[in-house]
């Protein structure tokens, strides 16, 4: 067995090294919110910008069901505000670093879900130079990486505890964009 590195003994690195890894662990459940189900998700952004300029992404959510959804919009583009990286971007094939807020979060209220109609949209946009640095020219790629960290049909009014709770990957386009 390997020591421990001093970072590794540090409880609160270790206690984030586990919730990492439960994170990821958490299995996708199947049905009618899978990656098949009725929500979709579509980016779009600016063809081109400047460099340390604001640079747009928009983001469309579409309920192509027949019944209403709620879902938790923590660390996703429909929470105002950068609070986790749900998108990964690379400059000239390079990986830009998250450089936005993260937030620990305790139990979510009723007002963290957002409501979508069936057969509704919601819109989101958010500047991307927010969360990582967009101040050299080059070519950008912007992939979105969302886990709906619950969704649940409109009858599930209540938050609910988490062993309740249905995380959701959540297919969207990814986008290039040229700063100059």
């Amino acid at each position: 067995m390997k020591p421990l590195t001093p970072d590794a003994a540090n409880p609160l690195r270790r206690a984030a090294l586990i919730a990492t890894a439960l994170w990821v662990a958490v299995p996708v459940s199947a049905g009618p919110t899978d990656a098949a189900g009725p929500l979709r998700c579509k980016l779009t952004a600016p063809a081109t910008g400047r460099p340390g300029e604001a640079l747009m992404l928009h983001f469309t959510f579409a309920n192509h069901g027949p019944r209403a959804l709620r879902l938790l919009t923590w660390n996703t583009p429909l929470e105002p505000g950068w609070f986790a990286p749900f998108v990964n971007v690379t400059r000239d094939g390079e990986p830009l670093e998250y450089r936005g807020a993260m937030m620990k979060r305790g139990a979510p209220a009723a007002d963290d879900y957002l409501e979508i109609g069936a057969h509704r949209t919601r819109h989101a946009e958010i500047d991307l130079a927010l969360g990582f640095d967009l101040s050299r020219p080059g070519r950008y790629h912007v992939e979105p990486r969302i886990v709906l960290h619950d969704l649940a049909s409109l009858d599930a009014r209540r938050a609910r505890a988490a062993d309740a709770r249905a995380p959701q990957s959540l297919a969207c386009n990814a986008v290039d964009f040229v700063l100059a």
